[in-house]
């Protein structure tokens, strides 16, 4: 189910519409104010897509349902690489790949989504940094990796979602998290 689907039938079940709806018109007028943010950084053509590294190293690709996939490319209508389209959304279904598969679904902008538990975080820059494929692609050439917390993409509930579009703007237009 959509997203804003979700939250409309949270209203209707709960009596509160008209907070749903209010809720809506809020998050587009958020997502209107980051398109208007992003429309001079991301050219057209430039791709997005979030990748999940695991720690055995797995890599995950999501679709819209999952890691706030759903504000990129429904709402803020970013372009995900054409085997995330064709492998990944169009099936409707996740996808996880090896390293060496990377490459093939590789974005210009590319969302990585991290364990912030322990060490993880830095442990994970530290090796993608020294991996050959990752030095490879554009977008670690182009200093084009955004690091996320996966605690603060693990939902995909209306005030995730919010919360995680402010995160991703802020990544792509070069802003430091507050």
């Amino acid at each position: 189910m959509d997203r804003l689907e979700q939250i409309r039938l949270f209203g209707r079940l709960l009596g509160e519409e008209e907070k749903a709806e209010a809720w809506i018109r809020h998050y587009h007028l958020k997502i209107d104010l980051a398109k208007q943010r992003l429309s001079s950084l991301i050219e057209s053509g430039e791709t997005v897509a979030v990748y999940e590294i695991r720690q055995d190293n797995s890599i995950y690709i999501w679709n819209h349902t999952a890691r706030g996939v759903y504000n990129l490319y429904p709402m803020l209508g970013l372009a995900p690489p054409d085997k995330v389209r064709s492998d990944v959304l169009e099936r409707n279904d996740h996808l996880c790949i090896s390293l060496s598969e990377l490459p093939i679904y590789a974005a210009d902008h590319m969302f990585v989504v991290v364990s912030g538990r322990e060490d993880w975080m830095s442990r994970t820059r530290k090796r993608i940094s020294k991996s050959v494929v990752w030095r490879n692609l554009s977008a670690f050439r182009n200093e084009r990796i955004y690091y996320l917390k996966l605690e603060e993409f693990w939902g995909s509930e209306g005030l995730a979602l919010e919360r995680q579009l402010e995160i991703q703007t802020d990544l792509l237009t070069g802003h430091k998290l507050s």
